[in-house]
């Protein structure tokens, strides 16, 4: 594949313009809803990549649930979209997003996934994102640029589409909220933390070193925290690339160590069930063989499944 140009310049605000109208048009705080669905956004180049931090820490996407509601996108997820625009305008560079720790401490429905189901915590060695190198070519580009933002997202899903098995991955962890686990690695890893004011970039072992002086001077703790200011998501862009490099830091594990080893499972061991047996379904449901009434489908919403988005942009 061709490697493209690594400008990531931002576009300039002109102010504000009709929400979701123009695809190709950046898309400010003023002209976006607060709350909009990701199947309901237009297609366009630029839309989870806002003009400052400010704007990008505001925004506010939800997608339905399996049960039906809605939820709001976490934040590491949200900074994947918004580098991934990045990437594909930059031509190097994929990132995954991964399910944060709060995901895995939800109790699932005990109808559809018996407690002995239940996958274990993650570990140290689960992230909340996954980058991996990767020169873009024109092809890959217009078919990023022409897909649905929920078709986007559903391909950067790290534990819905990994890339090949011997695929070196490099795990980041993100921080967004004071009370949120950050863990040490036996290899040094990166780890990204978001605040309302500004964006951190920094290794686990420099965070380690930085650790060490809390006892003797918390202004010094301060200090040396400071230099690990980025500013902005195209700084993160760009400082990923620039250290994912084997002198200074390796990656994290390859995709199929990560699939084998690192994904949260149950550690019950039960035997398989005959094939074709129906499963119970839970509360509210639809019965099998009876008929569901199909909404109309609103303005801008996509009818395809999940399947069918992955598959437009293999």
């Amino acid at each position: 594949m061709q490697q493209t140009s690594m400008d990531t310049g931002e576009a300039s605000s002109t102010g504000p313009r009709p929400a979701l109208r123009n695809s190709n048009d950046l898309h400010t705080l003023s002209s976006r809803p607060v709350q909009h669905s990701l199947r309901t956004i237009e297609t366009s180049n630029r839309y989870f990549w806002a003009v400052d931090h400010t704007q990008q820490w505001s925004l506010t996407v939800t997608d339905k649930s399996p049960d039906g509601t809605q939820r709001s996108l976490p934040k590491n997820e949200l900074t994947v979209m918004a580098l991934n625009e990045m990437a594909a305008k930059a031509g190097r560079g994929y990132f995954f997003h991964l399910r944060n720790k709060e995901f895995w401490k939800k109790a699932p429905n005990s109808e559809l996934c018996p407690p002995e189901r239940k996958p274990q915590q993650p570990g140290a060695q689960f992230p909340e994102i996954l980058y991996m190198h990767y020169e873009w070519d024109k092809r890959d580009r217009s078919r990023f640029l022409q897909s649905t933002h929920r078709s986007r997202y559903l391909r950067s899903d790290g534990l819905v589409n990994l890339p090949p098995p011997e695929t070196p991955l490099y795990a980041i962890q993100f921080v967004s909220a004071a009370n949120y686990p950050l863990y040490s690695t036996s290899s040094s890893t990166l780890v990204l933390l978001e605040t309302e004011q500004t964006v951190y970039l920094a290794t686990t072992k420099e965070l380690e070193e930085i650790s060490d002086v809390y006892a003797s001077s918390e202004k010094n703790l301060k200090e040396k925290f400071n230099v690990l200011e980025v500013g902005s998501l195209k700084a993160v862009y760009r400082l990923v690339i620039e250290k994912c490099r084997p002198r200074n830091v390796p990656a994290t594990y390859n995709a199929g160590e990560f699939q084998r080893d690192v994904i949260p499972r149950s550690t019950t061991q039960l035997g398989s069930i005959p094939l074709g047996t129906p499963l119970p379904l839970a509360e509210g449901t639809k019965q099998p063989g009876k008929p569901s009434r199909r909404k109309r489908r609103r303005k801008g919403q996509s009818d395809q499944t999940d399947e069918e988005l992955l598959k437009e942009t293999a």
